[in-house]
């Protein structure tokens, strides 16, 4: 496969935007490699300045990073990694969803949209596509539905923290994905999250969620 090269203005970015893609995918990139300088500013046709400030906003992002005197890597992610950011998120979205119930925050309109962006993410999953490219347009759907309900939220601060581990949060949710193999299963369990929500059903809503998580089980096992 050729290598993609990077020749616009917000080249960072857009640098860090593959680099970050293929990290999520497990492509290019595999948990735990090391990400020589030279050699990747070279396959990607990119300074090295312009390589380190991509690493760095992949730092920032918990993606990748630095080790004194050697360089970047991508961050090792294993199953404890993933088990503790999903116990952080279940956390968090249970105050969200309480919040949501609680202070009726969610109108006729939101429910419709929300139901609206399943009904496209079931959708998806019937699409004929590329693999990887279907698997990265269902998890950025996936994302914008339950960021969606964050929004709608009072808990700033509970906000402010899902932001705070997004990325890392993403490659536990397409980890997710891989292990159930099962995308159409995936979203459909958005519709029980969803009709609970509409009931002011909290534990209805906490189940749902825990039901689109099932991976820690069958992993730990």
């Amino acid at each position: 496969m050729k290598t993609q090269t990077f020749k616009n203005e917000s080249l960072s970015t857009r640098v860090a935007d593959y680099i970050r893609k293929e990290i999520l995918l497990g492509g290019k990139f595999k948990r735990g490699q090391h990400l020589r300088e030279v050699e990747l500013a070279e396959k990607l046709d990119i300074s090295r300045s312009t390589l380190r400030e991509a690493l760095r906003e992949l730092e920032k992002q918990g993606l990748v990073h630095s080790v004194p005197r050697k360089g970047a890597y991508v961050s090792d992610f294993d199953h404890q990694d993933f088990e503790e950011i999903y116990q952080v998120r279940q956390f968090l979205e249970t105050g969200i969803y309480r919040d949501l119930i609680e202070g009726k925050r969610l109108s006729a309109d939101d429910f419709i949209k929300l139901k609206n962006m399943i009904d496209e993410m079931v959708a998806l999953t019937r699409y004929e596509k590329n693999p990887q490219q279907k698997l990265m347009e269902f998890n950025e759907r996936d994302v914008n539905f339950h960021q969606y309900l964050w929004e709608r939220s009072d808990k700033k601060w509970f906000r402010a923290l899902l932001q705070n581990i997004f990325f890392p949060l993403r490659m536990t949710m397409l980890h997710d994905l891989i292990l159930e193999n099962n995308m159409e299963e995936s979203a459909n369990t958005h519709y029980d999250l969803l009709e609970a929500l509409q009931n002011g059903d909290l534990e209805g809503a906490v189940k749902a969620f825990k039901n689109h998580i099932l991976f820690r089980e069958q992993e730990g096992k």
